[in-house]
């Protein structure tokens, strides 16, 4: 059985217009709230997305590791030799990925996404004041040479 969730949020985004192309340069949560049919909401801040928090979410063996996970998970066939995607996704509390965002809907875009779906309770989540929060995480993935290079940023 599947749990039931219910997410309100509010955000401010700031959008880049360029060459028929949307891309998001930053994402503000100004509210956040998800309850869960397992859980309660706490009234500690933990139902806060984190934007500038003091350690950043990161992939559990690092970058290299991330990158061996999408190289695994992408089907680089058709894709042209210099792709480059970024997305914005929230890594919860308990290292779970959700609320993807990135710019034009590209055969390279859904492929990530989809890899990251599947990457989800591999991330290490970030860190305020020493207490695991749900924070936001910027992903630039470039293929290139038939290598994809993942940067967290």
């Amino acid at each position: 059985m599947q749990n039931s969730h219910c997410v309100t949020a509010m955000c401010r985004i700031k959008v880049m217009y360029h060459k028929n192309k949307i891309e998001v340069v930053e994402a503000t949560a100004i509210m956040f709230t998800q309850v869960t049919t397992d859980t309660v909401k706490a009234d500690d801040g933990m139902d806060k997305i984190f934007t500038r928090e003091e350690v950043k979410p990161s992939f559990k063996g690092g970058e290299d590791s991330l990158n061996s996970f999408l190289m695994r998970n992408i089907t680089t066939n058709g894709l042209s030799n210099n792709e480059k995607v970024t997305v914005i996704f929230i890594v919860s509390a308990r290292g779970d990925i959700s609320g993807f965002r990135s710019g034009a809907a590209t055969t390279f875009t859904e492929q990530i996404k989809n890899a990251l779906l599947k990457s989800s309770g591999l991330w290490n989540n970030g860190l305020q004041n020493n207490r695991p929060v749900n924070a936001f995480c910027r992903l630039t993935v470039n293929y290139h040479k038939h290598k994809i290079e993942a940067v967290i940023e």
